[in-house]
Formats: structure tokens, C-alpha cells, sequence
């Protein structure tokens, strides 16, 4: 029985490995969204309450309308997942959100309500990364390999996310709230490029394998 089940399992390893492309396009993938979306959670209510008022703890109010704008982006990617396909939600959750933390950036000390807007309007944005990337990473991979390669990019997300976590403690802590607005400004940029240049292929519509 043992020696079945270790070829059975060799076997599983190597057909994986067929699929390295895509495997490390998918690691690289939802790595990418952990790290971003973990400095944003952890260290984007501090950033924008000081970029508000100067006061580390922004209103509550203002988070709330930030839930809001979250989840009505939900709603709107999941409609429009399958029409501007898994590049463009990678271009809208990574390319378009950096574009509006940079605009918060040169809107530093605009009224309020202009703040409130652009950083409701960023957060609508980040679910369409997301979005695509569990879809991508399902519909890439051949029914064999599949679940394995959506563990092994689950589990490199939450490594990351724990990295990052740890990583930044001191130093956005410590940095202003032009400087880690804009390095994750940077960093989304950095990834919407090589997630849009580098994504092996277009699975908005395709067919699934079963080899």
C-alpha cells in the first residue's frame, strides 16, 4: 500500500512541476495581494487619519464609509470579473488603486470630504484583485494539480502576510504618512506591472483542462 501511494504521489509532484509557469505566477500572485492588502489593513487607518487631521486614529465614521466602499466593490467586480477579464482586474486592483493613494498623497491638506472620497474610491478597488486572482488560480491549472497548486499559493500568501506583517512594524511605524502612502503606492504599481506583463495567459472564458 505504501509504495502505490509514494508513486501516486510522485507522480502528483512532477505533473505540478510541468506547471511551474503558472505555479510561480500564482505564488508570485496572491503574495503580491497578501502584502499589499497587509500594510493597507494594518498601517492605512494610521496613515490616513494623519493625512486628516494629524491624529493616528481616524473617525470611525471614516472607516466605515472606507467598509462601505469595500464592499460595493465586491459587488461590482463580481460582475464585471468576467467582462474586462483577469489582466484588466489585476490593472483595476493594482494599478488604479496605486494611482489614487498617490493622488491622496499631492491632496494632502484638501478638505475632508475630497480625502473621504478618494480613499472610498481606493478601497472599492483592491477586491478586484482578489477576486481574479482565486478565480485565475482555479481556472489556470489542469484538474489534476489543481488543488495542490491553490494550497501551495494559499499557503505562500499567508507566509507572506506574516512576514509582512513582522517586516514592517518599525518601519511604517515610524515613517510619514507621505512616505508609506507612497511606498505602498510604489508597491502596487510595481506588482500591477509584472502581475498585467507577466500573467502566462487569459483565462476569463476559457475552458478548464482535465489533463
Amino acid at each position: 500500500r505504501t509504495r502505490p501511494l509514494r508513486s501516486h504521489l510522485v507522480k502528483d509532484w512532477v505533473a505540478l512541476c510541468e506547471h511551474g509557469r503558472l505555479l510561480l505566477f500564482a505564488v508570485f500572485l496572491m503574495c503580491a495581494l497578501s502584502c499589499t492588502t497587509m500594510l493597507l489593513d494594518t498601517w492605512g487607518p494610521r496613515v490616513f487619519g494623519l493625512l486628516l487631521d494629524g491624529s493616528p486614529e481616524p473617525p470611525l465614521r471614516t472607516m466605515f464609509l472606507f467598509n462601505i466602499g469595500d464592499l460595493c466593490g465586491i459587488a461590482l467586480s463580481v460582475t464585471l470579473v468576467d467582462h474586462v477579464g483577469r489582466r484588466g482586474c489585476f490593472i483595476i486592483g493594482f494599478l488604479f488603486q496605486a494611482a489614487l493613494l498617490a493622488l491622496l498623497i499631492t491632496l494632502r491638506g484638501a478638505p475632508r470630504s475630497v480625502l473621504t472620497f478618494v480613499g472610498i474610491l481606493a478601497a472599492s478597488t483592491r477586491c478586484f484583485g482578489w477576486e481574479a486572482a482565486h478565480l485565475w488560480c482555479v481556472e489556470a491549472f489542469p484538474t489534476r494539480v489543481r488543488a495542490r497548486a491553490v494550497s501551495l499559493s494559499v499557503a505562500a500568501m499567508r507566509l507572506a502576510s506574516a512576514v509582512t506583517l513582522s517586516a514592517s512594524g518599525r518601519v511604517m511605524d515610524a515613517a510619514s504618512p507621505t512616505l508609506a502612502l507612497g511606498f505602498i503606492a510604489i508597491l502596487q504599481l510595481t506588482c500591477g506591472v509584472a502581475a498585467a506583463i507577466a500573467m502566462p495567459r487569459e483565462t476569463a472564458g476559457a475552458v478548464m483542462s482535465d489533463r
